[in-house]
């Protein structure tokens, strides 16, 4: 599976963007983007979902998941 690098929820041009990296106040920072393959496999629809690992942690959590929703995926291209 590709490694996603950003979620844009909405539209291209008033959507909400998370791109991996980025700090949400209160929650931590953006760690990982992923399809929830299991909700696909159970319910048949498709649910993104964000991990952020909040400061001073060494644990990831869910922080949003976006059923039913229009989104942008952008992909990690590099190499590494």
């Amino acid at each position: 599976m590709e490694k996603i690098r950003k979620i844009t929820v909405g539209d291209i041009k008033e959507g909400i963007t998370y791109p991996i990296g980025k700090v949400i106040r209160r929650a931590g920072t953006i760690h990982r983007i992923y399809l929830d393959e299991e909700f696909l496999e159970l319910y048949g629809e498709v649910r993104y979902c964000i991990e952020v690992l909040p400061e001073g942690k060494n644990h990831t959590r869910l922080w949003k998941s976006f059923p039913h929703s229009q989104v942008i995926i952008e992909y990690d291209t590099s190499e590494a």
